[in-house]
């Protein structure tokens, strides 16, 4: 069974043995030739933290929040990861900015404490599992102009040391290209633009508390770990960047914010943001799990000398993600009716203009003819396979049909979820 892409399409892909993310010659040579010299590259995180603070400039003495999930995760990818040089090296500059932006912040709290005052627009969460059209609908919800949606720029950096908005966007289209060349097909499985929406992950990583470094890396240990941690830390630091955000370019009636990870915390959300609706997205699971399998695949091959697609199949299908979603089901026990509403992929695809109007009118809201044809824009701009088409299948991880409906049967009755 060959699968096509959610949102936005993407490239054919092959069965292989170990992924091939379509790499550069020059790119497999320098890790294949570096691979004695991985070990050069630190991922100490004293090392790290002091590197940091020295670039931080005057930030460099602020207390560093959540420096033990930060550690947790370096020692999980230091005794887990099997990373290539390419990968450790991305994996270094990649912290080092995490914790370099996380002592601005801080430094940028203490010079402007009316920052943490800034009042947000009420927030619309979407989230849902992986692969299931969340990057849809958090685009064709922020076409609406009342709402305002979280900038790829803006996520990257919160606060950075020079430059204004112009400047930070800048850097991070080149950060985009440098990824577009070293994964050549990833923009296929996730496009990804500097000025576009992006989901709010980007705010997690800051605070070293998201499932994303699962996708990333192998971390079980990790993984294990931030099961049992308690969020709110972590959302009321994510509040506080979006107040960063919001203080600096204010605008919109609404926010959309946008993270499967969000299926973890419901509760917590309606607690730190009381005035949040959430929009739960649900697809056919024998079309999402695939699509997911290829997603870590090729996210994971950025940085790992192997991936075993096999290996790879049952982690997705018995793991994390499966794992989120059945808590967030146990939650939604615990959440008042009319806070959380479902959308179903299918009939967003078929029916787009349709089901955002059934949308907007549960979220109290009206959706506007101007909305409306900004929607329908949007969608003729972008339709499947814009950027190619990513081909999947469940045989391609070492997967059956049956497996898939017996993990996911009671979630599909629960939803009435259809066959795609």
């Amino acid at each position: 069974m060959t699968q096509r892409d959610e949102d936005t399409g993407g490239m054919n892909l092959t069965t292989f043995s170990s992924v091939d993310s379509g790499q550069p010659k020059g790119l497999r040579w320098f890790n294949r030739l570096g691979s004695p010299f991985r070990r050069l590259v630190s991922l100490s995180p004293d090392r790290l933290i002091a590197a940091a603070r020295k670039q931080a400039g005057s930030a460099g003495d602020q207390t560093l929040l959540f420096e033990g999930p930060l550690r947790t995760l370096l020692d999980s990818i230091r005794y887990e990861s099997d990373l290539h040089l390419a990968g450790r090296i991305a994996a270094y500059h990649d912290t080092l900015r995490l914790v370099r932006s996380q002592l601005r912040m801080s430094a940028a709290f203490e010079r402007e404490p009316e920052i943490l005052d800034t009042e947000l627009p009420p927030p619309i969460f979407v989230t849902g599992m992986p692969r299931t059209g969340t990057t849809l609908l958090l685009n064709l919800l922020t076409e609406d102009r009342d709402h305002r949606g979280l900038k790829y720029w803006e996520g990257f950096d919160p606060a950075p040391a020079t430059g204004g908005p112009a400047d930070q966007e800048r850097r991070t289209a080149n950060m985009l290209r440098g990824l577009e060349y070293t994964s050549p097909c990833y923009q296929a499985i996730h496009p990804m633009e500097a000025d576009s929406p992006e989901e709010c992950v980007m705010l997690f990583m800051h605070t070293f508390t998201t499932p994303q470094w699962d996708i990333q890396y192998h971390v079980p240990r990790y993984m294990k770990w931030l099961e049992g941690i308690d969020r709110r830390a972590s959302y009321e630091h994510y509040r506080h960047q979006l107040q960063l955000i919001q203080h600096r370019r204010p605008h919109g009636r609404r926010m959309v914010l946008k993270d499967p990870s969000h299926m973890y915390a419901l509760d917590v959300i309606l607690d730190v943001f009381p005035d949040a609706r959430i929009v739960h997205i649900h697809r056919d699971p024998l079309a999402a799990i695939p699509s997911n399998c290829s997603l870590y695949a090729h996210t994971r091959a950025i940085f790992l000398r192997n991936v075993d697609p096999k290996m790879l199949g049952e982690h997705v299908l018995y793991g994390t993600w499966p794992s989120i979603l059945d808590h967030s089901i146990e939650l939604r026990e615990r959440v008042p009716a009319g806070r959380i509403i479902d959308v179903a992929y299918a009939d967003l695809m078929r029916r787009p203009l349709e089901t955002m109007s059934r949308l907007y009118e549960a979220l109290d809201l009206e959706l506007s003819a101007n909305t409306c044809e900004r929607i329908a824009r949007w969608l003729n701009a972008n339709p499947q396979g814009k950027h190619g088409r990513h081909g999947y299948s469940l045989e391609q991880y070492g997967l059956e049909r049956g497996q898939v409906e017996e993990r996911f049967s009671a979630y599909r009755e629960r939803f009435d979820i259809g066959f795609e």
